[in-house]
């Protein structure tokens, strides 16, 4: 049956249209704030100390926590989004990945201050806190463009045929042509948009 998962401090509850389901609780020391599924468990990001962070699985069909991946200090790897194979994840340092079969991580490909990610089979798409949405190629491991947008872009979000980014630091939302590069005019929204999504239309 399909679920609605939500993440709250004390854990990660299950709804669906006959009331609440499973839950998951997390242990009260640490704090969850960002959930992926990756098609057979959930990945948390739970807070253990002011600048440390830690990933960790959640086996869905028992409701069990798996194995913590320490991810260092001073990086909080929110959002998470996966290319099929790995876990990626963007923090205030540099963006990383998980191999979901080995569970080792990758080498740090980029160094810089991200707020988020998407993948689109090719590139990963990137808000760094500078105003930049900056495009990724994972085979040649190199940065291919640099598109100015608004002031601290985040959420990054395929809409149709164009990125939308919410700039936070701007109160607007923009899109841009992932094919021209092109950046459209900033629309004006409520105050500090943080996230986006889209429904089909």
């Amino acid at each position: 049956d399909e679920q609605l998962w939500g993440i709250t401090g004390a854990g990660i509850s299950a709804l669906s249209p006959v009331g609440e389901g499973q839950f998951v609780p997390i242990d009260s020391s640490d704090s969850g704030s960002t959930v992926m599924f990756d098609g057979v468990n959930f990945w948390l990001v739970t807070t253990i100390d002011y600048g440390k962070h830690e990933l960790q699985m959640v086996d869905l069909q028992t409701g069990e926590l798996g194995q913590v991946y320490s991810v260092g200090d001073n990086l909080k790897p929110a959002p998470l989004w996966l290319d099929g194979q790995h876990l990626w994840f963007a923090g205030h340092a540099r963006v990383q990945y998980l191999d979901l079969e080995s569970r080792q991580y990758g080498v740090s490909l980029i160094q810089g201050y991200f707020s988020g990610g998407i993948y689109d089979g090719t590139y990963l798409w990137l808000t760094e806190e500078d105003g930049k949405l900056v495009q990724f190629d994972l085979q040649q491991e190199k940065i291919v463009a640099e598109i100015t947008v608004g002031d601290y872009p985040r959420s990054p979000l395929f809409a149709g045929q164009k990125i939308w980014v919410a700039n936070m630091g701007d109160d607007t939302v923009q899109s841009i042509d992932p094919v021209t590069g092109q950046a459209g005019d900033p629309i004006a929204v409520g105050d500090m948009p943080s996230d986006l999504t889209f429904d089909g239309q």
